[in-house]
């Protein structure tokens, strides 16, 4: 583990002394992050790390969706709803958004409004609050990680269908510009394509480097 040098203006009296930094002390002081390395531990690391993975997935389709709707509404020659720029714009921005776009006199369409604000919150808590103070005790004990479990994958049912719809909102307002699911399964073959290639000519360039096989 790498150590560090540094000086501090008032340091305490354990620092002063040493005692804080000797290995035992600064070995007390590792991150409690590290016992998610334990195995009992380590379902609830893979399915938070998912999560802000899908968190995050749902800020980029919000992005991605509006940049199309702009394209497509710009071709037909009517301005969007929103102003700001979805590049960089924060989420909550993002949301208000595309709320302009939707008819919210529609149930449906307050509903998602609601829905993609409550990700947003659950997004934001995962980040900030996981590790706080007042969770720790969950994590110490089975009855609490089973707990923790739940309501991890009970976040799962509150990101995946939004990122889906955000998702179909703006493929299909990318098929008026001509990006049709036709023109990305092109695009993809020809990926996979270019991907075989550069394989083929790495193995030509380097050889085989298992020969045995």
């Amino acid at each position: 583990m790498r150590q560090f040098e540094f000086s501090l203006h008032d340091p305490p009296k354990e620092i002063l002394s040493g005692a804080a930094l000797t290995q035992e002390s600064i070995l007390r002081s590792c991150p409690f992050a590290a016992v998610f390395t334990d195995d009992a531990l380590k379902e609830i690391c893979r399915l938070y790390g998912y999560l802000m993975l899908l968190g995050q997935n749902l800020e980029v389709e919000l992005r991605v969706c509006l940049g199309y709707i702009s394209l497509a509404l710009g071709r037909r020659g009517v301005s969007a709803s929103f102003t700001g720029d979805p590049d960089t714009a924060a989420f909550t921005d993002l949301i208000r958004m595309f709320e302009s776009q939707l008819d919210t006199q529609h149930t449906g369409s307050r509903r998602v409004i609601g829905e993609l604000h409550r990700a947003r919150k659950l997004r934001n808590t995962l980040a900030h609050g996981f590790l706080a103070a007042d969770e720790l005790r969950y994590y110490l004990t089975p009855g609490g990680r089973q707990s923790v479990l739940q309501r991890l994958k009970r976040t799962e049912s509150v990101f995946f269908p939004l990122v889906m719809l955000v998702n179909t909102v703006g493929r299909a307002y990318a098929a008026d510009i001509g990006v049709t699911t036709e023109y990305i399964s092109k695009l993809s073959e020809r990926w996979k394509a270019e991907q075989r290639q550069i394989e083929a000519d790495l193995r030509e360039a380097f050889g085989d480097e298992n020969p045995d096989a």
